[in-house]
């Protein structure tokens, strides 16, 4: 089943049980158990009860991807911000001349990927199809089936940013640090992320759990360049968050910033081993208390 049917199905869904209802069938679908929406016990959980009844007005302006840049250039500095070229409405006052040769077109209102258009070579660029497909991404309405509504609440807008590119010319590794409190946790590691995908999890000393999210095989990868930087930026990025996910990258320029995620998965992505999900919804648990 296509994404988009399946999205409308769920949209429906939502649109006959209701915010809460709609969460529980949709974790038991995806999980393959009934969640504790009111107190949470498992990390699934948690995401979802931050969805549901906690005040999430602070990532309407962290979670856009051009917004967020006022924060990391406050609390870290503008040097881990990849090179921004044009924000806008919409790509109709571009000046195509002072572009890069490769860049990213970003639409500013959706998680991960989702509203990238890459551009290798501008001089072989379509830009009538490189247009075509930015309005259709500026018309999505991220978070609408997911119950993540401060994604509603951004105002839609185009970014273009200069392409990062690793030491072989390729979409770098994307390092997403999972936060408790202010203190990474582990590490997820997305690789060949377009030829070959691969995610993998480790410890802040690198070593290699024994665990995976979703049916996205692991691999086994060197320790990346810059790693006890990036966990010191992730963990000043993240503090006074329970949970945050902060996604970076190494480049053989320097360590440059992704975005925050403050429900990752939306608490729908399944954990193998089982218990892996009762672990972390612990260890989260823990970390708050502590911090409390």
């Amino acid at each position: 089943m296509k994404r988009s049917v399946k999205n409308r199905i769920w949209q429906t869904l939502k649109s006959c049980l209701g915010r809460n209802n709609y969460e529980r069938l949709r974790m038991r679908y995806n999980l393959g158990y009934w969640p504790n929406l009111k107190n949470p016990r498992t990390l699934n959980e948690y995401i979802a009860h931050k969805k549901l009844f906690t005040n999430m007005d602070h990532a309407v302006q962290l979670a856009d991807k051009y917004a967020v840049r006022d924060y990391i250039s406050e609390k870290i500095g503008e040097e881990y911000l990849p090179k921004n070229h044009y924000i806008g409405k919409n790509l109709d006052n571009v000046n195509w001349n002072d572009m890069p040769d490769q860049f990213v077109i970003k639409t500013t209102h959706g998680g991960g990927d989702e509203g990238n258009v890459f551009v290798y070579d501008k001089s072989k660029m379509n830009l009538a199809e490189v247009t075509q497909k930015t309005n259709a991404n500026l018309a999505k309405r991220f978070g609408s089936w997911t119950n993540e509504d401060w994604y509603l609440k951004m105002q839609p807008r185009v970014m273009i940013e200069g392409l990062m590119l690793d030491h072989e010319g390729e979409v770098p590794t994307d390092y997403k640090f999972f936060c408790f409190s202010g203190k990474v946790h582990f590490i997820q590691v997305n690789s060949a992320r377009y030829t070959g995908h691969r995610r993998s999890f480790y410890n802040t000393n690198w070593e290699l759990l024994s665990f995976r999210m979703g049916n996205i095989p692991t691999t086994e990868l060197p320790k990346p360049r810059g790693l006890e930087e990036m966990i010191a930026v992730a963990e000043k990025l993240s503090e006074g968050f329970d949970l945050v996910r902060v996604d970076l990258y190494s480049l053989p320029e320097g360590i440059r910033f992704g975005e925050l995620t403050f429900t990752p998965g939306g608490g729908h992505e399944v954990l193998y081993p089982g218990e892996t999900d009762w672990k972390y919804g612990d260890m989260l648990k823990s970390s708050i208390k502590k911090a409390a």
